[in-house]
């Protein structure tokens, strides 16, 4: 099953020297330069199976501690031509 990955509005984000901080669920995790560069550059979302196998790993990461939140495709595709129609 193919799913679309996004955001989690209310987890914000910043840069440090080290890679960034990123708050979820009042809850605070260290992201080193790696994970933090993929988070940055995450626009609206991405499709799961597009990802790269490295990516993959931090994606994993981030759905498990609500980074990233994750929707079915065909329910993703349902909602964007709602909001378009």
């Amino acid at each position: 099953m193919e799913f679309v990955i996004f955001k989690n509005p209310n987890a914000k984000y910043r840069e440090e020297d080290f890679g960034g901080i990123v708050r979820s669920n009042f809850q605070f995790y260290i992201l080193d330069k790696k994970q933090y560069k993929f988070l940055k550059n995450l626009d609206k979302f991405r499709y799961y199976n597009s990802l790269k196998k490295d990516e993959k790993k931090i994606v994993d990461i981030f759905l498990e501690k609500k980074i990233l939140l994750k929707i079915d495709s065909k329910r993703a595709e349902e909602i964007i031509k709602n909001k378009d129609g």
